[in-house]
């Protein structure tokens, strides 16, 4: 028996011997499977993640503004399908991040009062109820009902709001842009897990809800299209977010994502919101060339901590940031590991963490974290900014 299996192995050997060069004949049996390169985006991704972590202060919070930092790096995990109770990587974070926005928030529901941030309370309840989606924790789904009422009443007559959900003063197209998100947030949240949907209150609810996210969705467009920004650290006046939507749609080979200010950042992510959102619904193949584009200039724009490092490259520009806290770029068991993060030319406070989240949530593509049911297919949510065709207008 051994003496005819010895010749079988003989008989392969010299076949394959003849079919394949020596040089491939090992590769050919599969002895070992040579390693993959990693994707630059997925390194990238990662690298910012594990920065996140790495800067997290101990109470559970990110800086500089805790509560609205916090909320943007909870809902970036969730966009790179990091879930409470699912990461073994980034539990801890998570966890403790949860814990600090449920310990700060107020008997009446805001968290403004805990940071000077204009948009804390909206970014705060965005987080609440993208956390409502992937978890069944009372205490979140209670904190981020309570969070929300606030955003309901203080909506005004013409559907958006003012800053800090104020009645003075004329509404602000960013924090209703926010306030939108969060609603959105909610009623994804609501139709995936509502324990009675024909329920006479709940319904009642809903239809409340919708009825909120309609107006704000027609107040957005209507604010949208006549913010001109013209302070002069922006070097002078700045595409709306429609125009710069249009122009892509125009043009989108001169379409590319720049990193110059916290409000060019904050227009690429609403920018590539719309986008996916069209391809969602229409699949509409544009998408795929900006992501392209904007994964490429991202990567090449993060500043990376080399494994073991000590020191980041962005101090030589930044020098009052929170990389100056990191000890060592490590894992949480303190296993060396590539750290990287993104910030924005004018250096605000908070911005490396506030642009990091930002860029990884474009290159996440936000809300397809949301576990959907197979059986529950949702309506995509109305909004006027994508179905109603946008005038070219100069002021853009």
């Amino acid at each position: 028996m051994n003496t005819v299996a010895n010749k079988i192995l003989l008989n392969c050997g010299m076949l394959l011997s003849a079919m394949f060069p020596a040089g491939l004949f090992l590769l050919a049996v599969g002895c070992h499977t040579l390693p993959q390169p990693e994707d630059p985006v997925e390194a990238a991704k990662r690298r910012g993640l594990n920065w996140l972590r790495a800067v997290q202060n101990p109470d559970g919070s990110w800086p500089e503004n805790p509560v609205a930092m916090t909320a943007l790096a909870l809902s970036t995990f969730l966009a790179a399908g990091e879930t409470p109770g699912n990461s073994p990587e980034f539990d801890d974070a998570i966890m403790n991040g949860i814990d600090y926005l449920l310990f700060v928030q107020s008997d009446n529901g805001r968290f403004s009062i805990h940071d000077d941030y204009d948009f804390t309370h909206p970014i705060a309840t965005w987080a609440l109820w993208n956390l409502c989606a992937v978890t069944n924790s009372p205490a979140v789904h209670d904190a981020a009902e309570k969070a929300l009422n606030p955003i309901l009443a203080s909506q005004r007559t013409r559907g958006g709001w003012g800053k800090r959900m104020t009645w003075y003063g004329s509404e602000d197209m960013a924090y209703t842009d926010w306030c939108l998100r969060a609603l959105r947030a909610a009623r994804m949240a609501k139709f995936i897990y509502d324990p009675n949907p024909l329920d006479a209150e709940i319904r009642r609810s809903n239809e409340k809800l919708d009825q909120s996210i309609f107006r704000a969705s027609a107040a957005l467009r209507r604010l949208d299209k006549l913010d001109i920004d013209a302070q002069p650290q922006w070097n002078g006046p700045t595409p709306s977010t429609i125009g710069r939507f249009c122009d892509f749609f125009t043009s989108p080979s001169q379409f590319y994502p720049i990193m110059a200010s916290r409000a060019e950042q904050y227009r690429q992510f609403r920018v590539e919101q719309m986008l996916w959102d069209c391809y969602r619904r229409h699949g509409d193949v544009r998408h795929a060339e900006w992501s392209r584009k904007a994964a490429k200039l991202y990567v090449n724009a993060q500043f990376i901590m080399p494994p073991g490092s000590t020191s980041c490259p962005c101090l030589a520009v930044n020098t009052n940031g929170p990389c100056l806290w990191i000890a060592r770029a490590a894992d949480k068991q303190g296993n060396p590991c590539a750290l990287g993060h993104w910030i924005n030319g004018d250096f605000f406070g908070d911005r490396p963490v506030m642009d990091t989240c930002l860029v990884l949530l474009q290159l996440c593509k936000p809300n397809v974290f949301l576990p959907l049911p197979p059986e529950k297919a949702p309506p995509p949510p109305f909004d006027p900014a994508i179905f109603v065709d946008i005038p070219v207008d100069t002021d853009l």
